[in-house]
């Protein structure tokens, strides 16, 4: 089981942060690797769904996901339905005096080639997500 928790605090305000981060289509400006980001239907709550591509250890992988979880301001929770293994995953949001501090969490249970290499893709996703969270304070702050 790969496990990731990793989280940053960013210079704005809980509902500038949650507005941005609600659209899957700014992830391709913060998150490395994130090659497309295509919604799948325009639902803005549980149910969105959307398909990322990324490029991870050298592979393309298109992972189809929806959103589980939906508390404006607060919380989002994530599922893939496709993908090289299943995971689930959330960005929590909580004010830290004018700032807000985000914390993303993930897990899933590799299997294939990606069983054979979990500790590799347990240390390489912990680095990419601390990197995508740290372009995500950087591009907030800007």
């Amino acid at each position: 089981m790969i496990r990731v928790q990793t989280s940053v605090t960013v210079n704005r305000p809980v509902a500038e942060v949650f507005r941005f981060m609600s659209d899957n289509q700014n992830a391709l400006q913060w998150q490395s690797g994130l090659l497309e980001a295509r919604i799948t239907n325009d639902v803005m709550a549980i149910g969105r769904a959307w398909v990322d591509v990324v490029q991870f250890l050298g592979r393309r992988i298109e992972i189809a996901s929806e959103l589980t979880d939906y508390e404006e301001d607060r919380v989002l929770g994530f599922k893939s339905i496709s993908g090289p293994f299943p995971v689930t995953g959330s960005y929590s949001f909580e004010p830290d005096g004018e700032d807000t501090k985000v914390t993303f969490t993930l897990q899933g249970e590799p299997g294939g080639f990606f069983k054979l290499a979990e500790p590799i893709v347990a240390r390489s996703t912990q680095r990419q997500w601390e990197t995508n969270l740290a372009n995500l304070k950087d591009l907030l702050e800007q």
